[in-house]
């Protein structure tokens, strides 16, 4: 029962979580428009969006151009822009990092995704270590140094991540009260920043957070979460970079 239930909480971290990994499937536009968006990050963001008031003086006619106005807020229910901010960043090669802390310590997942579907997970919770490679049709895990080919079990995670990134709803997982909550900046990057709450009453899990998506290109930059999963309460952060050039190798035996 308790490998079970690990496993149902990787399937939900990498799903939920972790950017519905493996769902390469369903396709989305590269870049996948967040409503009526500026097409250039922004070199200062207000802080207050609802009430952002650019100044002009009257200027001759060879004068040149005035600076651009501050950024438009994003137009869209907030939800549909979650969803395909996920859904495209399943579409590229990334890095991910999620750090959860609880009362039983904490853990660390690291974790590089190439799609369609090439996977390699590694996790350290209190210094027990674990790696999932998925590469092509096969799966390994490793542990203690020894490496194990699962060959039935990719199908079964490839599958259920594929099919969560098609609908939300197919583990059980809703995701409900969607709200833009403003601007933000990540490494650099403007961003906007989304209020959501996850549940999952077969799990008995529920977090709440937010969502970090980036202006210019769509894709999901940071998401933190404070949640409860199986009756523990944990705090969860992650962040994301994005890179065409990863690669992902089955491992040494």
């Amino acid at each position: 029962m308790k490998t079970n239930l690990q496993f149902k909480k990787v399937i939900i971290t990498v799903s939920a979580i972790w950017l519905t990994a493996c769902g390469g499937a369903t396709q989305a536009p590269a870049q996948a428009p967040l409503g009526q968006l500026p097409t250039t990050a922004p070199t200062t963001l207000p802080i207050n969006p609802t009430a952002v008031t650019v100044a002009t003086k009257p200027a001759a006619a060879t004068a040149a151009p005035a600076a651009p106005a501050a950024p438009a807020l994003p137009v869209g229910d907030p939800l549909d822009i979650i969803r395909k901010a996920q859904i495209a960043s399943t579409q590229r090669a990334y890095r991910s990092e999620v750090v959860s802390e609880s009362k039983d310590g904490k853990s660390t997942i690291k974790g590089t995704f190439v799609p369609p579907g090439n996977l390699h997970v590694m996790t350290d919770s209190n210094g027990a270590q674990f790696e999932m490679f998925i590469v092509g049709d096969k799966l390994w895990t490793k542990r203690d140094g020894k490496v194990t080919e699962s060959p039935n079990a990719k199908i079964t995670i490839a599958k259920t991540l594929e099919q969560y990134a098609k609908d939300p709803n197919s583990l059980g997982i809703k995701i409900s009260d969607a709200k833009f909550i403003g601007p933000d900046v990540v490494n650099g990057a403007a961003t906007w920043v989304y209020s959501l709450t996850s549940t999952m009453a077969e799990a008995n899990f529920k977090s709440s957070g937010k969502i970090w998506i980036g202006v210019t290109n769509g894709l999901v930059l940071k998401q933190e979460s404070e949640g409860e999963f199986g009756g523990i309460k944990s705090k969860t952060t992650q962040t994301v970079t994005y890179d065409p050039n990863l690669k992902i190798e089955a491992p040494t035996k």
